[in-house]
């Protein structure tokens, strides 16, 4: 008795595709490239405003340092469109910063003039 599924001439088992250099392969397969403008990158000085921004937050009381975060920051805004948000950033930080330790430093300064005058000197 012959098997049902296996009649007729019995078939070879398929052979794997080969490709030719010159053919289609999926591992040299052509890419769409787009074509568009690249957008430029925040060059240093909105980067420059968000480090000495981030910086002011130990180094405030120099004042200096926020002070570099508020000018890098305003020219920053007006030369690198495409880094803003980092050159505003820098901004608010520094100019926090820099009203804290205004603030802070009056205040201490208020306190020790005010001590230093409550003292009586008597001979």
């Amino acid at each position: 008795m012959s098997n049902p599924s296996t009649s007729g001439p019995e078939q070879p088992p398929p052979r794997p595709v080969q490709y030719q250099a010159s053919g289609y392969s999926p591992y040299n397969a052509p890419v769409a490239y787009q074509l568009g403008y690249a957008i430029p990158s925040p060059t240093g000085l909105s980067v420059t405003s968000l480090v000495l921004g981030l910086v002011s937050i130990f180094f405030g009381f120099t004042f200096l340092v926020p002070l570099g975060a508020l000018i890098f920051g305003i020219i920053g805004l007006k030369r690198e469109p495409t880094g803003r948000g980092m050159a505003i950033t820098g901004i608010v930080i520094g100019g926090l910063f820099m009203l804290f330790w205004v603030v802070f430093g009056g205040g201490i300064l208020a306190l020790i003039l005010g001590a230093m005058s409550m003292t009586t000197v008597s001979y």
